[in-house]
């Protein structure tokens, strides 16, 4: 820093070591959520078992809200023991968990404690309504809330059990300021517990979804998911944003990963989603002409090979001359891959192939090089 110099400016001070959450007036757990406000880049937010506003970065604090928690006593007493007692706040149970503010309407705040509770304000904290989903169980902690960019009343929310040997996904969606939920989790394996899941600011409908072992994403708005691994380690994924048409995803333990351009997937329908999941073929054919065609690569040694066309499968080839050993090398793609993603990464490889350059002997009637029309490889 310039000045070299330091000041604290924690909404509440106090040091917390040795006392239960009970005896706290402001409960802050170790990860306590704390956020800018889109909208006013002077405006803080921060989270206890209530929420904590400052209008000057930090110099002052006022409490906005309520207790947001279920504060249920038995989850407020002593930790550790029972010689000594583990008690740094950072064990501290029912305390607001996720603060989000909507980026349509400032005065939109929800937040949710890791007891199983949702609230909201719409009128900038001051009047508070629960909203939680009726089939939202106690101390189900919610870990996400994600305020959409395509309606000041949508929200999802992503939840775990996984400390209550509940390893279930859970998400939720909301198009009504929390009024009626809808579960929208189907599809992502009953195993992989959810920490997070948030929409595409610029493609309503597209979710990514990180897990306890990776990423998942929909195209439908969460009626069905699929796995979005690729190369990314199995590892837990606490966080993801979207950020200027990438995905940056926070893991616990393998740093941060980016995906960087996402425009493919935003172009994906559930239409081409539906397409089989055939593995891409590719053949070698002998003395073949391809269709609409009027010569075939030639080795110069009265052979020649070219991709062939099969009549039951509408196709495009492409056929690409080898000088090595006289070899001709042809490929035909007749169909999608398993996964979207492996489809367009194995057609970009494809089309970045060099072409070699032909063998076949020049004659008089050769001496201008001729023009060959483009043949895009594409999937049908």
């Amino acid at each position: 820093m310039r000045t070299e110099l330091t000041r604290n400016v924690n909404p509440w001070p106090d040091n917390p070591m040795g006392h239960p959450a009970r005896d706290l007036k402001y409960r802050f757990q170790w990860t306590f959520p704390i956020i800018s406000s889109i909208h006013d880049p002077n405006v803080i937010y921060a989270g206890s078992n209530m929420v904590h506003k400052s209008t000057n970065g930090g110099q002052n604090w006022t409490v906005i809200s309520p207790d947001l928690t279920y504060a249920d006593p038995a989850t407020l007493g002593n930790s550790g023991g029972p010689i000594t007692k583990d008690q740094t706040s950072v064990e501290y149970y029912a305390v607001i968990f996720v603060i989000e503010e909507s980026p349509l309407d400032p005065n939109v705040l929800w937040a949710g404690s890791d007891d199983g509770k949702i609230s909201l304000t719409r009128d900038g904290g001051k009047t508070w309504s629960t909203v939680t989903p009726p089939d939202m169980q106690k101390y189900t902690r919610v870990s996400s809330i994600d305020a959409s960019h395509f309606g000041a009343g949508i929200a999802y929310v992503a939840a775990n059990r996984y400390q209550l040997d509940d390893n279930r996904p859970l998400i939720w969606k909301t198009q009504d300021f929390g009024k009626t939920w809808t579960r929208i989790d189907t599809g992502i394996d009953q195993t992989e517990f959810t920490r997070v899941a948030r929409e595409d600011p610029e493609r309503p409908g597209l979710l990514v979804a990180g897990t306890e072992r990776g990423v998942w994403f929909s195209l439908d708005d969460g009626r069905g998911w699929q796995k979005l691994q690729l190369n990314l380690p199995i590892v837990p994924v606490h966080d993801l944003t979207f950020k200027n048409g990438d995905i940056i995803l926070a893991t616990h333990g393998r740093s941060f990963w980016v995906m960087d351009n996402v425009s493919t997937l935003e172009q994906l329908t559930t239409e081409v989603m539906a397409i089989p999941p055939v593995a891409p073929s590719f053949s070698i054919g002998s003395r073949a002409r391809i269709k609409k065609s009027r010569s075939t690569c030639s080795t110069g040694k009265g052979s020649s090979f070219a991709a062939t066309r099969a009549s039951s499968i509408r196709r495009r080839t492409r056929t690409r001359c080898g000088a090595s050993n006289g070899t001709v090398r042809a490929w035909t793609v007749s169909a999608w891959p398993a996964s979207p993603t492996t489809a367009f990464a194995s057609l970009s490889k494809l089309h970045r192939t060099p072409r070699a350059a032909s063998t076949r002997p020049a004659t008089t009637t050769d001496s201008a090089p001729r023009r060959r029309r483009a043949r895009p490889i594409v999937a049908a």
